[in-house]
C-alpha cells in the first residue's frame, strides 16, 4: 500500500511540474508582453525624444513591427519550446522500478546528439516498442510516471528521448530539429533488433510531441504500426488564436514553427488513437475533435474522451491505459 500511495504521489508531483512549467512560461511570456507596453507608454509632459504617437509615422511603425517581432520570439523560445528546468534530470528509470534501462545517445541528420532512455522488458522482441515523444516545457525524466504506466498496464518496451535544448540533448529546439530528432530515434529502433520487432514501433506523442509524432508519420508511415496522441493542437496559429487573441495575427504572421497538425493527419493511413482530455484547459479538447475527424485517411482511427482529463494528468483518468494497450494489441 504504501508503494501505491508512493507512486502516486511521484505521478502527481511529475504531471503538476510539467503543469507548472507550461503555466510559468505563459505567465513569463505574458510579463514579458506586459513590460514591453509599460516601456512604451508616453507621458504627455515628457518633451524628450520617443516614440511617435502617430499610427502613420514610419518610425511608429518600425518600432511597432520590432515590438512584434519580439514577442514573437519570446513566444517561441519561452513558451512554445524549453522551461530551464527542462535541462534538469531530475529520476531515472531505476527510480520508478523499471532497472532494465539503456542511456542511449542518438546521432540525427544535422549531427546533433540526442539522449534518451531505452527500458526493456524480459524478453523484449516479443512485446511492441512505443517512441515516447513529450510536451514542450517537459523532459524524459518528467515522463516516468507515464513510462511506469506504460510498462506496467501495456506492456511495451519504451523509448523516451528529449529533443535537441531539452535534458542532456545537444543543441536548441526547432520545428525541423524536432522532426529530424524523432526520425534518427525511429531509425535507432530500427536497427536494435535485439529489442525491437520491426513491425510493432509505435510512436506515441502528448501536446507538442502529438504535432511531432504526427509529422513523422506521415513523412515515415512505412516504418511504424500506429499512432498515439494526447490533447494535441491542430495548428500553432489556431493555439496562438486561442491563447492570444489580441495578438494572435500579429505574432502568428511572423512564427517561424507553424506546426501545422490539421492538415498533416489527413494524410497518413496508418491507425491513430486520439486520446483526449475533456477538461484541457491549455488545448481546447475541440481540437482533438476537429483532428480526429480530419484523419480521414487513417485505416482505424479512434476518438478516446476522459471527461475529467486535464492538459497533463489525463493518464491518471480511469481506463486510460486500457485503452492504449487494446489499439497497440488489436
Amino acid at each position: 500500500r504504501h508503494l501505491v500511495t508512493w507512486q502516486r504521489e511521484e505521478i502527481l508531483l511529475g504531471s503538476r511540474g510539467c503543469l507548472e512549467g507550461e503555466m510559468a512560461f505563459a505567465n513569463l511570456y505574458w510579463g514579458c508582453v506586459q513590460q514591453q507596453l509599460d516601456a512604451a507608454e508616453i507621458e504627455e509632459d515628457d518633451h524628450s525624444l520617443s516614440v511617435p504617437v502617430s499610427q502613420s509615422s514610419p518610425v511608429y511603425n518600425a518600432c511597432k513591427m520590432s515590438l512584434l517581432s519580439m514577442l514573437t520570439s519570446v513566444f517561441e523560445s519561452k513558451v512554445l519550446y524549453a522551461s530551464p528546468s527542462s535541462r534538469v534530470l531530475a529520476k531515472t528509470p531505476r527510480d520508478f522500478y523499471m532497472p532494465n534501462y539503456e542511456d542511449v545517445e542518438i546521432v540525427t541528420r544535422d549531427k546533433k546528439v540526442v539522449h534518451g532512455w531505452l527500458i526493456k522488458r524480459k524478453d523484449a522482441k516479443l512485446f511492441p516498442t512505443v517512441l515516447h515523444l513529450h510536451g514542450n516545457a517537459c523532459n524524459i525524466s518528467h515522463m516516468l510516471y507515464d513510462a511506469l504506466g506504460m510498462f506496467q498496464k501495456v506492456k511495451v518496451n519504451i523509448l523516451l528521448i528529449d529533443y535537441r535544448g531539452y535534458g542532456l540533448s545537444e543543441g536548441s529546439p526547432t520545428q525541423a530539429g524536432l522532426i529530424m530528432d524523432v526520425e534518427a530515434s525511429l531509425d535507432y529502433l530500427l536497427h536494435r533488433r535485439d529489442v525491437c520487432a520491426p513491425d510493432k514501433i509505435f510512436l506515441f506523442g502528448r501536446s507538442l510531441g502529438g504535432a511531432v509524432a504526427l509529422e513523422v508519420a506521415q513523412r515515415r508511415e512505412g516504418r511504424i504500426r500506429g499512432v498515439v496522441v494526447e490533447n494535441t493542437f491542430t495548428s500553432m496559429d489556431e493555439l496562438v488564436k486561442h491563447l492570444s487573441p489580441a495578438f494572435a495575427r500579429q505574432i502568428s504572421r511572423n512564427l517561424s514553427n507553424k506546426w501545422e497538425t490539421k492538415q498533416v493527419v489527413s494524410k497518413i493511413t496508418r491507425p491513430i488513437l486520439f486520446l483526449s482530455g475533456r477538461a484541457d484547459e491549455i488545448v481546447p479538447p475541440s481540437m482533438m475533435t476537429d483532428l480526429y475527424k480530419e484523419a480521414v485517411n487513417s485505416q482505424g482511427r479512434e476518438l478516446a474522451a476522459f471527461p475529467k482529463g486535464r492538459h497533463n494528468t489525463t493518464c491518471l483518468s480511469r481506463g486510460y491505459y486500457e485503452t492504449i494497450k487494446r489499439f497497440v494489441d488489436r
